[in-house]
This record gives C-alpha cells, sequence and structure tokens, in this order.
C-alpha cells in the first residue's frame, strides 16, 4: 500500500488526473481492513493529503471512511477532527456520515457523544449542561443539524 501512495505522490500535478472515486477503494483498504487487522491511518492519512494538495474535494463518503477508521482504533480526538474538518470543508453531510460517527463514538467508548449526535440529528433537544445551564451543543454536531441529516434505522441500532 505505501508503494501505491509513493507512486501516486510522485506523478506529476500536471499528469495527475483522478477523482475522489478512484481513491476510495484504497482510502477503504487502509481506514477498514478485512480479517482484524488494525487500520492504517497514516497511510489513509497521507492519502487524504495528497488528494487535498492535488485539489481534488473531499465528500461526506471520504471523511467517513476516515471516521470510521480512527473509531476503530479509539482515537477520539482524530474522530472530533475530521468532523471539524468535513465541517470546515463544505462537504455536504449524509446518513453515512453520520452513522460512521456514531459508530467512531461507540468504539471510542464515548457512547454520550453518539448520543448527543442522535439527538441533534433527529431535532430532539439536547441535554442541559450539568450546572443546569444552557444545552450543551458541540460545534460538530452543526454539521448533522444545518445538513438536515435524518436518521435512519441503522442510525437507532448504532
Amino acid at each position: 500500500m505505501t508503494e501505491v501512495i509513493s507512486l501516486l505522490a510522485s506523478i506529476p500535478v500536471s499528469s495527475f488526473d483522478c477523482s475522489e472515486g478512484d481513491i476510495v477503494p484504497l482510502l477503504n483498504s487502509c481506514a477498514n481492513p478485512r480479517g482484524g487487522e488494525q487500520p492504517d491511518m497514516v497511510l489513509a492519512q497521507r492519502l487524504i493529503t495528497l488528494l487535498q494538495l492535488r485539489g481534488i474535494p473531499l465528500s461526506a463518503k471520504s471523511y467517513s471512511i476516515m471516521i470510521k477508521g480512527y473509531g476503530r482504533q479509539g482515537n477520539l480526538a482524530m474522530v472530533n477532527l475530521m468532523l471539524q474538518q468535513c465541517e470546515h470543508e463544505g462537504a455536504q453531510p449524509d446518513i453515512v456520515l453520520l452513522n460512521s460517527a456514531m459508530d467512531a463514538y461507540i468504539e471510542c467508548g464515548a457512547p454520550q457523544e453518539a448520543i448527543q449526535l442522535l439527538k441533534q440529528a433527529s431535532g430532539r433537544e439536547p441535554d442541559m449542561a450539568s450546572d443546569g445551564g444552557a444545552p450543551r451543543v458541540a460545534s460538530k454536531t452543526e454539521l448533522f443539524t444545518d445538513g438536515h441529516v435524518p436518521p435512519n434505522t441503522r442510525t437507532f441500532n448504532i
């Protein structure tokens, strides 16, 4: 896999003619390997960076793959970072991204974050802050509420 990414990186920008869809299978192989192997998120991140440096816009599909991979590693900080980057880059959220984020939060041992996303996406009021103050609304959830992404049966199963 490293060799393929190195080969892609060596192609001059003027000759680099591909789309996100061309790279998604490779990205998925890095972030979500089969056979119980751990995700290789270093390679996945190199691939994402390569696409961004080449000016190829990323969709919710790529962010979903990255979020799921970091979730499998139990890396809560990177799950949050990927959600923030997705929002910052203006990727259109979808139900797959919502489900990947919720699944990643569960894998990271943060079920309260998954429940918060579900409440936001379903339009229910978020939990009140422990001090009785204003509702606690994480900025990352705005990606889903602003994008009007309704949960589906898989969301509730997660």
